[in-house]
């Protein structure tokens, strides 16, 4: 049985119940662990159910939203009405091809801050050498954000904001040592479509593809 509503005015009150429906909502690629608390007024919700007593749709009371979150035989669906309050928090059987396309696209960019650094000191302002890229990225003196965009073009055509954006994500999502700048360009390139599905932004999609096409050159 498949019956699909928007929920008009109902304030979900759970605390405690340690025994419920599971409720997910699918971003991209993605489910994830919806707390019944966080469902808005409008936002639509999908019950499925293990039929053991078919009904009618118009049978369901619309003030039974309690008791089917209770109810353990219970799938429940959340369409958000606004998505922009969503946060992407992946179920780990879900989700484990994505870390480690994440995992991927982390390695990839290391590689290209490499590159990146050692362009640098090859002829820095000054005669200033870095010694790692975070310092690299984090001056504030403007020669020094002059060289590295300057290397960035040569190194893909990489702006400042793509990098910033990329520099954060990495920051927020590396977890440990993976091959992605040994993969061929095509599948690094599968490998970012895969990742991007969980809040990545635009500008993020496009800075890893340039280092991609940049590292990945096979």
């Amino acid at each position: 049985m498949r019956l699909e509503y928007e929920i008009i005015g109902i304030k979900t009150s759970l605390i405690n119940i340690t025994e419920m429906s599971k409720i997910f909502e699918r971003i991209g690629k993605c489910w994830n662990d919806v707390d019944p608390e966080s469902i808005k007024p409008d936002d639509k919700v999908v019950l499925y159910t293990l039929i053991e007593e078919e009904k009618f749709f118009g049978e369901v009371p619309k003030n039974g939203w309690n008791k089917q979150v209770k109810n353990t035989k219970n799938i429940i669906l959340v369409k958000r009405n606004n998505t922009m309050t969503t946060k992407v928090m992946c179920l780990n059987g879900f989700n484990e091809e994505i870390r480690d396309a994440t995992d991927d696209l982390c390695d990839i960019l290391s590689e290209w801050h490499s590159l990146l650094l050692s362009e640098y000191n090859e002829d820095p302002p000054d005669k200033i050498c870095f010694d790692n890229i975070k310092g690299l990225l984090t001056s504030k003196d403007q020669s020094v954000r002059n060289k590295i965009a300057e290397i960035a073009q040569k190194l893909g055509g990489v702006t400042k904001e793509e990098i910033y954006v990329m520099g954060l994500y990495k920051l927020a999502r590396n977890r440990g040592a993976h091959k992605g700048k040994e993969l061929r360009r095509d599948v690094a390139l599968e490998r970012l479509n895969i990742a991007s599905v969980c809040n990545m932004s635009p500008i993020c999609i496009q800075g890893f593809e340039k280092c991609i096409k940049f590292i990945n050159d096979v």
